[in-house]
């Protein structure tokens, strides 16, 4: 069977209808990619979006019919072709939900072009679970020196860094990228007789939705009151955007089920080639 390979876009997508979400058609930070036989028949399809140098695998599709017959295997190598492009191999991740998690990590560890060792867990949150999360809409008394992170001098923002990495090991590798990738009006820190007592920083993701990418807290009042504030600043500015958070450790996987007690949960794999 001859097998062929497309790029899938708003002028062919309807020949990939049955194999790809219509909301992750190619853009200028997403590849999906399709594939059909001789005859036109569709095979599969694979998505994953490109940020910083990053790449992320959020969809891998093969018709039933034509499973084991090395289609999947076929498609993750355009991903790879994409990837390695630039002539530098930059990380891969892969995630997927719980329901079809056995099969594709099955998969993927098959995969022997690239190891794949389990991560965490990703919750993702839908904009009506935030505004109808009680918790954090609790309106606190405390009067705390609350300051967006962004909106200090670059001195300022250097100390925090630096007391970040060494009292919780949060390493800014390329202060630049960082930046850019962050919401500045969402990243904020509070101070206790000027000393740090939480900070809490958002990156946007190339698929609309909102990373709550760090949580830090000496003062688990003060934490909260940084998560009312942001929520009440998500609802004002982003008010359709998903909410996506890692637990990387069993407390912030205590916080996301606190928080958010319906979040879909969704395993993340990272890929080394």
């Amino acid at each position: 069977m001859e097998e062929n390979y497309v790029l899938i876009t708003q002028d062919n997508y309807a020949g990939f209808e049955g194999v790809l979400p219509k909301e992750l058609l190619s853009t200028s930070t997403r590849f999906s990619i399709g594939a059909f036989d001789e005859e036109g028949n569709v095979l599969g399809a694979v998505s994953f979006t490109i940020f910083e140098y990053q790449y992320e695998v959020d969809w891998l599709y093969v018709e039933p019919e034509m499973r084991r017959k090395k289609i999947g295997t076929h498609l993750m190598d355009r991903v790879i072709a994409v990837a390695t492009d630039t002539m530098e191999a930059y990380p891969i991740s892969a995630h997927f939900t719980d329901e079809n998690e056995n099969a594709l990590y099955a998969f993927f560890v098959s995969y022997d072009k690239m190891d794949i060792n389990y991560s965490h867990e990703r919750f993702v949150v839908a904009p009506e679970e935030i505004v109808n999360s009680p918790l954090l809409h609790s309106r606190l008394k405390e009067n705390y020196d609350k300051r967006k992170f962004f909106a200090e001098d670059n001195k300022s923002q250097r100390n925090v860094l630096n007391y970040l990495a060494n009292n919780s090991s949060y390493i800014i590798e390329d202060y630049d990228k960082w930046e850019r990738a962050c919401v500045k009006d969402l990243c904020q820190c509070i101070f206790i007789n000027n000393k740090l007592e939480a900070a809490i920083f958002f990156q946007k993701n190339t698929d609309s939705s909102l990373e709550l990418s760090f949580l830090f807290s000496n003062n688990p009042k003060a934490l909260l009151h940084l998560l009312v504030s942001a929520v009440e600043e998500i609802e004002k500015n982003y008010p359709d955007y998903d909410l996506r958070f890692d637990a990387i450790n069993e407390d912030s996987e205590k916080i996301a089920k606190k928080l958010f007690d319906s979040a879909k949960s969704v395993s993340v794999y990272e890929a080394e080639w």
